[in-house]
């Protein structure tokens, strides 16, 4: 279990330094060009339906593999616990799936519609 938390903290931590690191490079890009470096955090401010849409089922389908992992491993006899870890990865995995595939459908319909003049 501590490996687990040692190499969590070790991922957190570069995933935080490259975030950083990228930011600066944004903002000094900015500066360049003459820009105000603070648009670089107006970007994506705002959430669209299709977001709360997509992130609304990846957090459904991690808590059906949740769900799923938890039945399947009382059932089975002798307690696995990968089943629960793999349960948890295939529906997170599908949910994944299923979020780019409707709002893929979806996205055109939240856009506004060109207007010809009129």
């Amino acid at each position: 279990m501590e490996a687990v938390l040692i190499v969590g903290i070790i991922f957190a931590f570069v995933v935080i330094v490259i975030w950083l690191d990228t930011r600066k490079r944004e903002r000094m890009l900015l500066l360049q060009q003459g820009k105000d470096p603070n648009l670089a955090d107006s970007k994506n401010k705002t959430l669209s339906s299709t977001n709360y849409m997509k992130w609304g089922i990846i957090i459904l389908g991690v808590g059906l593999g949740m769900l799923a992992g938890t039945i399947i491993g009382q059932l089975l006899p002798g307690r696995y616990n990968g089943v629960y870890i793999a349960c948890l990865m295939i529906f997170s995995g599908l949910s994944v799936i299923v979020s780019f595939l409707v709002t893929r459908h979806v996205a055109p319909a939240d856009k506004p519609a060109e207007g010809n003049g009129e």
